[in-house]
Parts: C-alpha cells; structure tokens; sequence
C-alpha cells in the first residue's frame, strides 16, 4: 500500500484575480495604443534619445509629472493598507445647511406629512428651515442626499408606536426608577427572579432532526397543531428554574397565541400558591402583560371606567 508521501496530489488549480480596471487607466491605454499605431503606420520613431518626452507624448500626461513618478514622488500616497483608495466627492454643505435639513424634516412629520427627498428639497428652495438666517446656498437632490446620510437619516422602517411609547417622559422616569431599584437589591446580594409564559402544541415536533429522507427517520405525530398547552415558570441566574412553581394548563382556543388563553384570575392566584413562599426573601420581577395588572377598589382611578 502506497505511503502518503507516494500518493499523488491533483495539481492546486489557479484562479484569475480579476481585477476591476478604472476609467483613467482605460484611457491611458487608449492613448499608447493610438501612440504605437500611430509609429508604426509612419514607419518612424520619434524621440528615442528623449525617453521622459516620448512618455508623455505617449500617455497624454505632462513631463513634470513623468519625471515625479519616475522619482518615486508618487510612491509615498498610497494608503498604508495598500488598498486602493475610494474618490470621495467634498461635501460642501456648511453646517448651518445640515440644521435646515433636519428641522425641515421634522417638521413634515409635525404636520403628518410623509418626508421624501423631492418634497424636502421643495420646501428648502422656498426658504424652510432658514429663520431669520437667510442662506443663498443652491441645493440639488444628490447633495440632499448626501447631507440626510451624514445627518444620519434612512431610508427604513420608521419608529413604531412602541417606540415613542418608550421615550415617554412618564416611561423614562419609570425606567430609571426600576434601574435603581434593581441596583440596590443586587447591592444587598438578593436573588433576582424573573418569571415569563410560553406555549407548545401537543403535535409540536423539533424543526431539523437527523434523517436520510426516509419515512422510518420521523416520529410519526398526527396532523394538524393539536391542543395548545400554556406554560408559566419562574427562574434566576443563581438558582435556574425553581422547582414546584410551574404553571401548566391546556389552553381552550384552537387559535392565536396564548396571551388570550391567559387572564388576571389565574395568573394572580398562581404565585401566591405556588412562588412566593419558594423564593423566600428574592424579588420576583414581572412585566406589565394586561393580565399581570389589576385594578382594585383602592387603586382604581376616579375617571377610570374599567
């Protein structure tokens, strides 16, 4: 049997990097080409004692930039990371110009109208956005463009109503306040407990399992979703799921998610049975799921019409 040292290798194949030529490079081949043809149709030779002269007549450059490439002049401009290096168009909206833009796009959306660059661009030719500032400077769609980019505007999906709820002064403040308190009682070395629900279909089966396509390599399961099963649990990092807090019960919707299954009855019974006494002296965080929240006699407010 023949060592692997005696076996022998397939030849390595070569690939071609192909590499994108640009337009001044096209043009200078253009010109040497039409150089040569042009020697070569009048049987002549010029400037052959004259080597700096006859490349520049032959490339269309100027002879002292001839001279400064073959001084290596030239050599020191390329980047460090010998890449090659991107043109970037100079921006020249002054910043006072980059103000109009953004409050002239804020300002559509006061008056709920949908921004675009042709009605910005509209409203900054008329004056938007200006004050008592006036600017003659001459706006155009590509340097609109260019300035909502380094505003950093985009052109996506926009902020949903979650989004704005979350910036809520009245939002903000709370969020802090849980921050804080949540702070001082790992401060106190208290265990964190988070609790959250899920769902599982009775049929539910892995998503990608080990076959070789073959209908012996599946669990064979009936069709269709079958009863949906509602799980609530609570855990920590410390301790990971706390045993004997489960909540599971067999949902009686055949659709939607289980949030309709769930409601405050049952869900506020649970960890005064089963929570509470296992955590001991641990905070049990919960988030504001409508059926976590209650109101009570003495908590519900006087224009409330719950």
């Amino acid at each position: 049997m023949p060592t692997t040292r005696a076996v022998a290798r397939k030849p390595r194949a070569r690939v071609r990097a192909v590499r994108r030529i640009i337009w001044k490079v096209v043009l200078l081949v253009g010109r040497l080409r039409a150089f040569f043809t042009s020697e070569r149709d009048n049987h002549s030779a010029e400037m052959l004692e004259q080597p700096v002269d006859r490349t520049a007549a032959a490339t269309g450059l100027s002879r002292s930039t001839v001279i400064r490439i073959a001084n290596g002049e030239y050599a020191d401009t390329r980047p460090l990371s010998g890449k090659r290096e991107r043109l970037v168009s100079k921006r020249r909206v002054p910043a006072s110009g980059l103000s109009r833009v953004r409050e002239t796009v804020h300002t559509q959306y006061v008056y709920k109208t949908v921004p675009t660059l042709d009605s910005t661009l509209a409203l900054l030719k008329e004056g938007a956005g200006e004050g008592d500032d006036l600017s003659d400077y001459k706006w155009s769609r590509s340097t609109l463009h260019r300035g909502m980019m380094d505003l950093g505007f985009n052109f996506t999906r926009g902020p949903n109503q979650y989004d704005v709820a979350r910036e809520k002064q009245s939002i903000v403040k709370q969020r802090e306040k849980f921050i804080k308190k949540m702070r001082e009682y790992r401060a106190d070395e208290r265990t964190i407990f988070y609790t959250d629900e899920t769902w599982a279909n009775k049929n539910m089966t892995p998503g990608r399992i080990w076959t070789d396509k073959l209908s012996r390599a599946r669990i064979n399961v009936p069709s269709g979703k079958g009863a949906q099963i509602i799980i609530t649990h609570v855990g920590s990092r410390k301790t990971g799921l706390v045993p004997g807090t489960s909540l599971v019960f067999k949902g009686k919707k055949k659709t939607g998610d289980y949030h309709g299954e769930m409601n405050s009855a049952v869900w506020l019974k649970w960890p005064q049975d089963r929570v509470l006494h296992e955590i001991g002296g641990g905070v049990l965080v919960v988030d504001r799921a409508p059926y976590h929240m209650k109101l009570t006699e003495e908590s519900r407010p006087a224009n409330s019409s719950m």
